[in-house]
């Protein structure tokens, strides 16, 4: 960074270290977030830090007011708080923030609330899919709640023009483990952007027989890179019914696919 952007930097923060100074509890929290450059300043913070969490949920609910401000320092915080309260105590106060009027905290809620086996939120959460700002935290949530209401919704993601949204909705997907979204992760073997194709591979690999089926179905009338990937997924689930085809492969013109043909081969141990 040159000067000029420290210098906008230190002001920056400056002037949000003073927005924060306006009561006690604004200035506790500017004390747990700011530099701390001497051991004076350093005992200040973690001062600061422990009386916040030891608030609790009404500590959470004080940092969660200002984690749309661009501070390292509240997002590091907010993420700490929630880690050390209990799941439901943290969903209580990040489910208020679902609605927030800034998109930035309706997000890091959204977000965070992955982190709370509190599945009897995700209507809430659902409804954040309808958000293009908060669509993608929302995703992630459903999935690690393996929220299977969703996956019609979820599904649709898939074909998001949005590369980052395609790759959330594929991880939820599989993390929620739903067989019917297998045509889905077979499209996006196709798809333009690697991450998105690594991600549908994966998530193919994660769902056993049932997608290995679907994979060798698809292999015969299959283009690069959807091809290759086949390939490497078969070998992935270690798909004996998979040696003949992938045998077949053995025998095609370009040496990158007899090469992830040969490979699936060993590992399903048919080399």
């Amino acid at each position: 960074m040159n000067t000029n952007g420290k210098k906008a930097g230190l002001l920056f923060l400056a002037l949000v270290l003073s927005a924060l100074a306006a009561d006690p509890e604004e200035m506790l929290l500017r004390d747990a977030v700011r530099y701390a450059t001497t051991p004076e300043k350093r005992a200040r913070k973690e001062k600061a830090k422990a009386e916040l969490t030891d608030r609790g949920a009404d500590g959470l609910r004080l940092v969660m007011r200002y984690v749309h401000l661009e501070n390292i320092g509240v997002q590091v915080l907010v993420f700490e708080m929630v880690e050390n309260l209990d799941d439901r105590q943290a969903a209580s106060v990040l489910v208020d923030f679902l609605g927030d009027e800034r998109s930035e905290t309706r997000r890091l809620a959204a977000w965070l609330l992955g982190f709370c086996e509190t599945p009897e939120h995700a209507g809430a959460v659902r409804a954040l899919l309808a958000d293009e700002e908060t669509s993608g935290a929302a995703l992630r949530t459903l999935g690690k709640w393996r929220c299977r209401e969703a996956v019609p919704e979820i599904r649709r993601f898939v074909r998001h023009e949005r590369e980052t949204r395609r790759v959330a909705a594929i991880n939820a997907l599989r993390d929620i483990g739903n067989p019917a979204a297998i045509p889905d992760m077979l499209d996006a073997l196709g798809d333009p952007y690697f991450t998105v194709r690594e991600a549908a591979a994966k998530a193919l690999a994660s769902l056993g027989a049932p997608a290995g089926k679907a994979l060798l179905r698809a292999l015969p009338g299959a283009e690069d890179p959807a091809r290759r990937h086949i390939l490497r997924t078969l070998g992935a689930l270690r798909s004996r019914r998979a040696a003949g085809a992938l045998r077949r492969q053995l025998k095609d013109p370009d040496p990158f696919v007899r090469a992830d043909a040969a490979e699936a081969l060993a590992r399903i141990g048919h080399p």
